[in-house]
């Protein structure tokens, strides 16, 4: 557990406050792009960082679960994201 606080996470466990910023990216791209827009995985990855300030590593994470929640979907040989719903 210390090691988890300590920043260090293992498969399927994370900090509370990655959790936390992880739900705040989740949203920032739901408002960043409309239903049925494609962007660009890297360039939607380096907004985030350079000007939002995220963590690359919880905009992952963010994009990973929009996925698997099928709000957005992988194009084109998973360079581009449509989103969904």
């Amino acid at each position: 557990m210390q090691a988890v606080l300590a920043g260090h996470s293992l498969e399927g466990m994370a900090r509370p406050d990655l959790i936390g910023q992880i739900d705040v990216i989740e949203k920032t791209i739901k408002a960043r792009l409309p239903v049925g827009s494609i962007v660009g995985y890297r360039q939607l990855v380096d907004e985030l960082v350079t000007s939002k300030g995220f963590q690359e590593p919880a905009v992952v994470k963010a994009i990973d679960a929009l996925c698997r929640q099928e709000r957005l979907m992988w194009r084109s040989q998973r360079r581009m994201l449509l989103r969904q719903q």
